[in-house]
């Protein structure tokens, strides 16, 4: 930003400890402990430190507090801030010139030989301890346990502050002079790698389903029938075997509980055998093995036959009841019907210009009283959509539920909604249209007839899907009811974090070279991308899939202006816009 390099969306970690008495006396029960993308010593040291706080005894959680802090240091995570819990602050969740990589600086390599990197210390290490080299570009760095390190050649088993130490590297990486070195985990703390744990896991025993096991031997037929029952599920295969008369021991059921435990499947576990009148018999050891294998793989094929055709049937049963009613699957072709999406408020002057488009509006007090002033007649009416934002805060909830109220009470009637939540502003109103909005993902037929059943007639879908999932939302739904956006800025994430600039709107640029373009209105920043996101130029083969309503997201450059007016002769001509990206739409998720 303005030339001055820094971590403007790397965060600081979250951490509630000291907030964790008033927690529990609320009432809260469940704690989320976030783990994802994090290392096994950097869990289990989060884990103990939070423990630490909840097994303490009344009247000793001060001192329980500040020992679980200790524990979260040794875990070399992230500075912490407790975030919105006190319901304002989150200055300290960014702070751009701290870098927020997991970890504890402790130096910067100053010299590369083979494998081996050389740095001086700001911090002591052990033997046992996990590190990593961060490369200076900020990718990914690669973590690694030290197994040997040197004082000039001297090996050590402990290095202090201000030494210079030198650590032969035990993974295979690209390490170069300047690179930052982190301390992740003290060797106190959890000296096992991240791959001896996932070994551990490996190695750990699988649920293992009971076998009842029936066995009956038929002398005169030389034959062996067995029968298993699992959770309900039955099998029964009979097999040939030759059987000598007994002259010692003969077959019993020790021997055939003995055999017959080995089921060759972590998945199975005999629990119990139950064997009719054996003759005085012996069958070969060989022969019963083989009987075993055979049977106990058949039984597992069967078994997971089962259980794919009992999954589908409960997904049958899922679709047959969000399955939409007759009227809405059905579909027709009808001429395009387009939506504008505006913030600019000029373009109000214009709306009854074009009356065979649709314009949706935000939902802010300005808009209301323009709109208001200048609207008069039901048709115009009918044309507005409003558009309730995403997020809407404690604060604001009862003048956005006023405005709302409002709104119906003058006879507009039709409103996209971009939260669940939104609902609750209707409870009480009369016919209202709902338009489900793009914030509320219609990914899927299932999601379609969630919105359906809880009275959305028409759905936004993402930016992000693609050309295949399209279509089979078009088909899941009467085709007019899904409206796909063609045109649009990219908001990358919107969140409530503050970033540490001082400017409302200003520009970021990446190590690549790209622009971001952040804003900050209504306590939210939205991060956009410098590239908006378009369809524009795929009309016809979108027609071509039954799609007959479009959204112009004209937001970031207006509707009237020259710039809304050239997206909107491209998209009559369906001729490409220049400048902008399609996402996923050819080349699919990834």
């Amino acid at each position: 930003h303005n030339q001055d390099s820094g971590f403007y969306f790397s965060t600081s970690d979250f951490s509630a400890l000291d907030h964790i008495p008033a927690l529990l006396q609320a009432g809260v029960v469940s704690l989320k402990i976030e783990g994802r993308m994090k290392s096994a010593e950097y869990v289990a040291s989060v884990v103990a430190a939070y423990r630490t706080v909840l097994d303490t005894e009344k009247g000793n959680e001060k001192h329980a507090i500040a020992e679980a802090k200790e524990k979260l240091e040794s875990a070399m995570g992230r500075k912490s801030s407790d975030g919105f819990l006190q319901g304002t602050g989150g200055k300290d969740i960014v702070l751009a010139k701290r870098k927020g990589g997991i970890g504890r600086i402790i130096g910067r390599v100053e010299r590369v030989q083979g494998k081996t990197v050389s740095f001086r210390l700001g911090d002591t290490i052990h033997v046992g301890d996990r590190l990593r080299i961060q490369p200076g570009n900020d990718r990914a760095g690669q973590g690694f346990t030290v197994r040997k390190m040197f004082l000039s050649k001297r090996a050590v088993k402990r290095a202090s502050n201000n030494n210079f130490v030198s650590i032969p590297l035990p993974v295979k990486a690209k390490v170069g002079v300047g690179d930052l070195v982190f301390k992740l985990a003290t060797g106190k703390a959890f000296t096992m790698s991240e791959e001896a744990c996932l070994r551990r896991l490996k190695a750990s025993p699988l649920h293992a389903s009971d076998v009842s096991l029936g066995i009956d031997v038929d002398e005169l037929k030389s034959s062996i029938a067995i029968r298993a029952t699992v959770n309900g599920f039955n099998a029964r295969q009979t097999y040939h075997a030759e059987m000598i008369t007994a002259k010692k021991t003969p077959l019993n059921e020790k021997i055939l509980f003995k055999v017959f435990s080995h089921t060759g499947f972590e998945s199975l576990r005999l629990a119990n055998l139950q064997v009719g009148k054996l003759p005085p018999v012996v069958i070969k050891p060989s022969r019963l093995k083989e009987i075993r294998r055979e049977f106990y793989a058949y039984f597992d094929d069967l078994l997971k036959g089962d259980l794919k055709k009992q999954t589908q049937l409960k997904l049958h049963k899922i679709n047959d009841l969000i399955r939409l009613p007759a009227d809405v699957e059905t579909s027709s072709r009808h001429h395009d019907k387009l939506y504008i999406v505006l913030d600019y408020m000029p373009d109000l002057q214009v709306i009854n210009e074009y009356p065979e488009l649709q314009f949706i509006l935000p939902i802010t007090r300005p808009f209301l009283d323009e709109v208001q002033h200048i609207i008069s007649q039901s048709s115009e009416r009918q044309q507005i959509i409003w558009d309730l934002p995403a997020i809407v805060f404690d604060n604001d909830w009862a003048s956005m539920r006023d405005m709302v109220e409002e709104l119906l009470g003058v006879g507009f009637s039709s409103f996209r909604l971009n939260n669940i939540a939104h609902f609750e502003f209707f409870t009480t109103a009369g016919k209202v249209n709902f338009i489900a909005g793009s914030w509320l993902y219609i990914l899927n037929s299932q999601t379609v007839a969630a919105m359906w059943a809880l009275g959305c007639q028409k759905y936004c879908t993402s930016i992000e899907d693609d050309k295949e999932n399209i279509q089979l939302l078009l088909h899941s739904a009467h085709p007019e009811k899904v409206l796909i956006t063609v045109y649009g800025a990219i908001d990358l994430f919107t969140s409530r974090i503050p970033v540490p600039v001082k400017e409302q709107e200003f520009t970021l640029e990446n190590d690549k070279g790209e622009m971001l373009y952040l804003k900050e209105s209504s306590g939210l920043t939205i991060t956009r991308a410098e590239k908006p996101f378009s369809l524009i130029g795929n009309l016809k083969e979108l027609r071509g899939m039954a799609c007959s309503s479009f959204v112009l997201d004209m937001r970031e450059i207006g509707f009237s202006t020259p710039a809304g007016q050239k997206v909107m002769d491209a998209f009559y001509e369906d001729t490409c816009t220049p400048g902008t990206v399609e996402l996923n739409f050819k080349r699919g998720l990834v």
